[in-house]
């Protein structure tokens, strides 16, 4: 989380951007540790009060809340065409769902930076969710190949797309430098003088 509130601050201040996790109690404890951290944030989630959820969007849109931290409950409908981020924080279910999350960023035309942080721990909630959650054994093995295609070898192909992606963990098997060299190279030299 440190190091995610570093980059808001030195690269994004006062500027939109969104936030995601992988459910709601994490949605929950990222945006209050942003705002512990002095950036003002929200979390939009599923489950949470509908008027709540008019607030916190309304809010964001008219530029009254600058991060939304969310679910994926939060996109459908969302037009803001001046987001200038939109970082992941752990890894999404499938690559169909980063792109359409991602998508929320630049709509105006203007540089945008979509960042993926993410670690192995990520990959087991995940599959606990998948394994956890509705769905016949069809759609769960569904779930799980999707995922299995966000993992590893599906990186290199991240990065050809012009994702930025950051990663947290131990180097991805199929890629043998630093992780700087696995990331895109915009976002390497923002990340350069991070201390965390």
């Amino acid at each position: 989380m440190d190091e995610i509130a570093w980059l808001i601050k030195s690269n994004y201040a006062n500027q939109s951007g969104i936030v995601y996790t992988v459910s709601r109690k994490h949605a929950e404890k990222v945006a209050k540790s942003l705002s512990d951290q002095g950036i003002i944030a929200r979390h939009y989630r599923a489950g949470i009060d509908p008027q709540e959820k008019v607030e916190v969007q309304t809010a964001w849109q008219q530029g009254q809340v600058k991060i939304v931290v969310a679910t994926i409950a939060f996109g459908m409908g969302i037009d803001k065409p001046d987001v200038r981020f939109v970082i992941h924080h752990g890894l999404p279910k499938s690559l169909e769902g980063y792109y359409q999350e991602t998508g929320r960023a630049g709509r105006d035309g203007d540089p945008s930076d979509c960042i993926l942080f993410y670690g192995k721990q990520d990959i087991r909630i995940l599959k606990k969710l998948i394994a956890d959650g509705d769905g016949n054994n069809e759609q769960k093995e569904r779930q799980m190949s999707m995922l299995n295609r966000v993992t590893a070898s599906d990186l290199v192909g991240l990065d050809w797309t012009g994702f930025r992606v950051r990663i947290q963990s131990s180097p991805v098997p199929t890629l043998n430098d630093s992780w700087s060299s696995r990331a895109d190279p915009i976002l390497s030299k923002r990340l350069s003088g991070c201390p965390y």
